[in-house]
């Protein structure tokens, strides 16, 4: 049987990950398609707009076989952590053949000798790179600019290619598969809308982004009025119909999360935290810089995205100060990460939801692969030793932490993880 990968966040399902699945199957000539997909919050390190349940629907409704959750230390990561986690439980599955991913380029060559040279990283990369954070630079900035001095004949072109989100993910994937010596071959599709920070509509293709954006306008009123919310009247022109099926059948309405819904509880838990005199060095993505300029910033707090923009600065992004303050909402530590490095792969995989006429293919995975994969959240302890069930409770804490924050905006019950089934089957 000939299987795909696809990694993404579905962050909300719409029409380009529908013509990404459709084309990773045309280009592969794949049986099936396999999700790695981020929970309940995600890499820009704010909470998804919906639920991972009610991404998972639109998902197997619109191409995809089977769903397994990326777990959240590496969901909320950087580009590096986030593509190394995901390659790493794609390679522990059996019988993966390629990696399939949208970006703003399909030039694989270029984006191979990119992902290359930032393996091997020369002494004349790493002092154009320490020059430029010197000068001011973020690190962003001063990576784009490091390569391109170094590929002077190319600097144009690498500069543009460094500008798109996507395409650096594309890059990480690249430099994951390479480090982890990985027979999977990875497959560029070039994205059909105007690009991940655009906010440009044109049917039927529109970014994230955009999509958000809409979501957004139309529901500031009802994010935090216990009332449902409402999908704007021309959304259905980018995202499928069965998508806005599942956006709307969770508990019987539609449950936007904003990441301002963090305000409140994350104000809570910083300011715990200090009136106990406890570091922030210790969480992840944060450090003893990044700890000092949140304790300055503290009685200044606002909201969340008032207290991010506060913090920010030209070492730290406006990504990197998401993630950071996500990481101590979540109560993810440095200690998971080095978990995570010293075994040097994902462990395990949730599966989410799986099709069922795919079943023969989780069958598949639960004995050949090498990857633990459970399908019962209430086993998970019993599957996991004692350090992987560490990074497992995170999991669940992050999930339960997403429940509370709809539960605050629309008082909608909670359901406790364990008691959620598996989506399709």
């Amino acid at each position: 049987m000939k299987i795909t990968g696809v990694i993404a966040e579905l962050n909300p399902f719409h029409n380009g990950h529908a013509y990404l699945f459709q084309k990773a199957r045309e280009l592969t000539g794949a049986d099936y398609c396999v999700v790695i997909m981020s929970g309940d919050f995600v890499q820009r390190g704010v909470p998804a707009l919906t639920d991972k349940y009610t991404r998972t629907k639109a998902a197997l409704a619109n191409g995809a076989d089977l769903v397994i959750e990326l777990p959240a230390l590496y969901a909320t990561s950087s580009a590096e952590l986030f593509a190394f986690g995901a390659v790493s439980m794609l390679n522990r599955l059996s019988g993966i053949q390629s990696l399939c991913f949208g970006c703003e380029t399909d030039e694989l060559p270029l984006l191979e000798k990119i992902a290359g040279f930032l393996i091997s990283e020369p002494e004349s990369y790493r002092e154009a790179l320490r020059q430029n954070i010197r000068s001011g630079m973020t690190y962003p900035a001063a990576r784009s600019s490091a390569l391109c001095r170094c590929f002077p004949d190319q600097g144009d072109r690498i500069r543009a290619v460094l500008s798109a989100p996507n395409n650096i993910l594309a890059i990480e994937y690249l430099k994951a598969l390479r480090m982890q010596n990985s027979p999977i071959r990875p497959v560029p599709i070039l994205r059909c809308d105007s690009g991940f920070y655009s906010r440009q509509i044109r049917p039927p293709y529109a970014p994230a982004t955009a999509l958000r954006s809409m979501i957004y306008s139309e529901n500031q009123a009802a994010l935090s009025s216990g009332v449902p919310g409402k999908l704007p009247d021309d959304i259905q022109n980018y995202i499928p119909g069965s998508a806005l099926d599942a956006m709307t059948a969770d508990q019987g309405g539609f449950y936007p999360i904003h990441e301002d819904a963090l305000s409140l509880p994350l104000h809570y838990r910083l300011l715990s935290l200090t009136d106990r005199d406890q570091s922030f060095s210790d969480f992840l993505d944060v450090g003893k810089d990044f700890s000092n300029r949140i304790k300055k910033n503290l009685y200044s707090y606002q909201t969340f995205t008032g207290f991010s923009n506060l913090c920010k600065s030209k070492e730290f992004t406006q990504a990197r100060v998401n993630r950071g303050l996500l990481h101590i909402f979540l109560d993810l530590r440095q200690q998971h990460l080095k978990l995570a490095q010293e075994w040097g792969y994902t462990p395990y995989g949730r599966v989410l939801g799986c099709r069922k006429e795919a079943s023969l293919l989780l069958s598949h995975f639960q004995k050949q692969a090498e990857l633990t994969l459970f399908t019962r959240p209430a086993r998970a302890e019993s599957v996991l030793n004692g350090s992987w069930s560490l990074l497992w409770r995170s999991d669940v804490h992050a999930s339960h932490l997403y429940q509370m924050l709809i539960n605050s905006c629309y008082h909608v019950p909670m359901i406790h993880e364990y008691r959620r089934p598996v989506l399709g089957l």
